[in-house]
């Protein structure tokens, strides 16, 4: 995969991640009530919503911000894949299935993302050198 097109793709989902998280957490506690309603009529128990409802705008905001850095990139699309399935199952129980075009496209990147990893440049990563394994075992008698 071209560089650009990686950089392109991980700052389009680190965007996304720390809008959604933003826009949410400017006014969390009426995010968290209308997110409440959404599962109202579902099997999910309310303080297991409300706590995913909390949490949901923080580990966006976190996942968006890693992306657009390039800090832990694989790491965190994977970590982005699984938010993004527990999004998809969400959204299952409440029969949203105009959220699965979204889904799917952000599913998709985030595979791209970790697929391509090594294609990873202008990253946080890229400026952190892994120690070099250095051989004690050879003496310079």
């Amino acid at each position: 995969m071209e560089k650009i097109v990686y950089l392109i793709l991980r700052l389009t989902l680190g965007i996304s991640g720390l809008m959604h998280g933003v826009v949410a957490l400017l006014d969390l506690r009426q995010y968290t009530d209308n997110f409440v309603l959404l599962f109202e009529q579902t099997f999910l128990p309310n303080d297991f919503v409300l706590a995913f409802g909390y949490a949901l705008p923080f580990l966006e905001f976190v996942i968006g911000l890693f992306l657009i850095f390039g800090f832990f990139t694989r790491r965190i699309a994977i970590i982005g894949s699984f938010l993004m399935l527990l999004l998809l199952i969400g959204s299952s129980i409440i029969k949203d299935w105009a959220s699965y075009p979204s889904q799917f496209l952000h599913i998709a990147f985030y595979g791209l993302l970790i697929q391509f990893s090594a294609s990873d440049f202008c990253a946080i990563d890229k400026l952190i050198k892994k120690p070099k394994v250095v051989n004690h075992s050879e003496s310079d008698d």
